[in-house]
């Protein structure tokens, strides 16, 4: 498969784990306890099957530094820095052009920087499974995982009927692509049975996914993928800020999904922490110097030279970083990034 590339997504803003991270350094360039980032992880999962010529990282400008540091041995032309920050549909659309480029015919996979991943083995034969159909066929694949819990959070796959396997892998046509729905909505996925989380994970052709984008024939895109490349820029700039999800998936008719087990985190959202972490004999999860008395069920973290002491809290989030405090329920941590939006617009930015 001497024809693949792996696609490193790190250009987030850090506001979804506010405030541990921050815009000027977001989760994926942390460590969270362990000894190497999220990105210096994901880009270590994937090399048994990528050489470093076939690995590339999007990132803002004001990353570049800590990619070319996390990751010395990123080829220099590998580097893809977005023009202005947009999601991730443009950096998705803009690494696609950039692969076909330079190495035509070319299949892609799209991996985020924020997951954990229990099995490693298990994960590489899952995506060279996505990758192998993606060579064969002309859809965009995805994979999906089995959901434990109502999330909102995350996008859902609504499974249609089996297409194929590629060495045992199942792969199933997808009926519809949902993002980011609300709570009750996400429920009824839940009870339906035939939904899967996406993962974010994707492979397919460069070209299959250029071909499908109608936002660039609407932008009147040139045919010549070299000499589009070399203008990349002013397409860039044009495209919507929007998801890759939002954008193309949702409305795209050539999709299917492999669903995996490969012990799949996002360790994008903070309810990831918890359902992952340690908990005392009354369900809080406790990270620094916390003292928790009659409270239950309890997301508590404190930098070293802190302290936090909570009395009566129940599934709470109370989450204390450097110059910033963060309390709320958990079952809204997901609308953490509002709260950044906000603090930007209240002239705070300097504490996002």
């Amino acid at each position: 498969m001497d024809n693949t590339h792996a696609v490193l997504l790190a250009g987030g803003l850090g506001q979804r784990l506010w405030p541990r991270a921050r815009r000027k350094k977001p989760k994926q360039f942390l460590a969270f306890g362990e000894e190497k980032s999220l990105l210096q992880r994901t880009a270590q999962r994937i090399h048994p099957i990528f050489p470093w010529s076939r690995i590339w990282v999007v990132a803002k400008p004001e990353h570049k530094h800590l990619v070319k540091e996390q990751l010395p041995e990123l080829p220099e032309e590998n580097l893809l820095i977005e023009p202005i920050p947009k999601g991730t549909a443009a950096a998705v659309i803009m690494s696609a052009i950039v692969i076909e480029s330079r190495f035509p015919d070319s299949i892609m996979t799209v991996l985020p920087t924020d997951h954990m991943i229990k099995n490693e083995s298990l994960f590489r034969r899952t995506l060279s499974a996505t990758m192998t159909w993606a060579a064969s066929h002309p859809d965009l694949v995805t994979i999906g995982i089995k959901p434990t819990r109502a999330e909102t959070a995350y996008g859902y796959i609504m499974v249609g009927k089996l297409q194929g396997k590629v060495d045992d892998f199942p792969c199933y046509k997808v009926l519809s692509f949902h993002e980011k729905p609300c709570k009750k909505v996400a429920q009824g996925y839940l009870e339906k049975g035939n939904t899967l989380w996406n993962s974010g994970i994707f492979a397919w052709a460069c070209k299959s996914l250029i071909s499908t984008c109608k936002i660039l024939k609407k932008l009147g895109f040139n045919a010549n993928i070299k000499e589009a490349a070399q203008t990349i820029s002013q397409y860039y700039y044009k495209l919507p800020n929007d998801s890759i999800d939002y954008e193309v998936l949702e409305q795209a008719k050539n999709l299917v999904v492999f669903p995996a087990d490969f012990g799949w985190h996002d360790l994008g959202i903070w309810e990831t922490f918890y359902e992952l972490s340690p908990k005392d004999q009354n369900k809080n999860s406790i990270t620094g110097n916390v003292v928790a008395r009659h409270s239950k069920g309890c997301l508590l973290s404190c930098s070293k030279d802190k302290v936090v002491a909570v009395l009566g809290l129940k599934n709470m989030a109370v989450i204390v970083e450097d110059d910033c405090i963060l309390v709320c329920p958990r079952d809204r941590l997901q609308e953490v990034r509002y709260l950044v939006e906000e603090l930007e617009q209240k002239g705070l930015k300097k504490f996002t």
